[in-house]
C-alpha cells in the first residue's frame, strides 16, 4: 500500500486566542484581522484632496413684468439691420464684383482662370454687355 501524504499542520494556537472550548456556548467565533497592505496605509497616510471650487453663479437676465411687450433675440437682430436687402446674384452690384475679380485675375497673368470665369459671368447674364476691356478675353485665343 502506498503511504498517505502527510497530513496538513495548523500553526499552533497562542495562549492569546482563545479556542472553541474557551468560548460561552452561542457566542460566534472572533473575525481575524485582516493585514493591511502597505499600499493601503500609504493612502491613508495622505491628506485628503481639496474640495472642488464652487460653481460659478448662474447669470439670470433681469425679471420682466407680466404686462411688457414681448421681445427676442430675433426681433432685436430685425432692429438692428439696415432698412435695404441683401444683394442678390441679379444685382449690379454684384455683376461689377465679377467682373472686377476678371480683371484682377487678367492682370495678374491668370489667363486661363480669367477666361473660364467671363464664360461663366457670359453665360449667367447672357442679357449683359461685356465690358470692352473685357472683349479680348471673350474671344478665344
Amino acid at each position: 500500500m502506498p503511504a498517505l501524504p502527510p497530513a496538513p499542520v495548523s500553526a499552533p494556537l497562542s495562549a492569546a486566542e482563545p479556542t472553541d472550548a474557551d468560548r460561552p456556548h452561542g457566542q460566534p467565533r472572533p473575525q481575524a484581522e485582516a493585514v493591511e497592505p502597505a499600499s493601503a496605509r500609504a493612502l491613508r497616510a495622505l491628506p485628503p484632496p481639496p474640495p472642488a471650487p464652487p460653481a460659478p453663479p448662474v447669470a439670470f437676465d433681469a425679471p420682466v413684468p407680466l404686462d411688457a411687450p414681448a421681445t427676442d433675440a430675433a426681433t432685436q437682430a430685425d432692429e438692428d439691420l439696415d432698412e435695404s436687402p441683401p444683394a442678390t446674384a441679379d444685382s449690379p452690384e454684384v455683376h461689377r464684383a465679377w467682373l472686377q475679380r476678371i480683371r484682377e485675375l487678367r492682370d495678374a497673368g491668370r489667363l486661363r482662370e480669367a477666361r473660364e470665369s467671363l464664360a461663366e459671368w457670359r453665360n449667367r447674364y447672357p442679357w449683359l454687355a461685356v465690358p470692352d476691356d473685357l472683349k479680348p478675353l471673350a474671344d478665344p485665343p
